[in-house]
Order: C-alpha cells, then structure tokens, then sequence
C-alpha cells in the first residue's frame, strides 16, 4: 500500500472509530436521561424513542467499523497507527 493509499485508510479507521465513540457516549447519555426520568415518575416516551434511535446508530456505526476492519484484514493490512 502505497503512502497515500495508508493515509486515506488511516483517516477512514479513525473517523469510523471516533463515529462509534460518539455513538456510544450519545447512547449512554440518553439512558441516564430514561433513568432519571423513571426515578422521577416522569414519562418516558419520548426519552425512550431517542434512546431505540440512538442505539440503532450506534450499532449501524459499529457494524460499518466492523465491515471496514474486515476488509482490511482480508486484504493484509495491520492497523498500526502512523
């Protein structure tokens, strides 16, 4: 793989990477939201929608990551950061 070539890949991974990270501090944010919410007999429903929403990004974000990790595997490549 030629220098260019790694660079895009290394933007890509680490993009895909910092999706699933946001993803998963949306999603465990909005629980604390749901959780509060309980705690305090508030209703939830709206809280919970956002919430289905949040987890079906989060899990969309880590199957491309996951996709992404595979391809390169089968193509050779070791993630090693630069």
């Amino acid at each position: 793989m030629d220098p260019s070539e790694r660079e895009i890949v290394l933007r890509r991974l680490a993009a895909s990477e910092e999706a699933v990270a946001r993803a998963r501090d949306l999603t465990a944010r909005q629980r604390e939201i749901v959780t509060r919410l309980e705690s305090a007999t508030h209703d939830t429903t709206h809280a919970r929608q956002l919430l289905g929403m949040f987890e079906a990004i989060q899990a969309n974000h880590e199957r491309r990551l996951a996709i992404l990790l595979d391809e390169l595997t089968q193509r050779g490549w070791e993630h090693v950061e630069p």
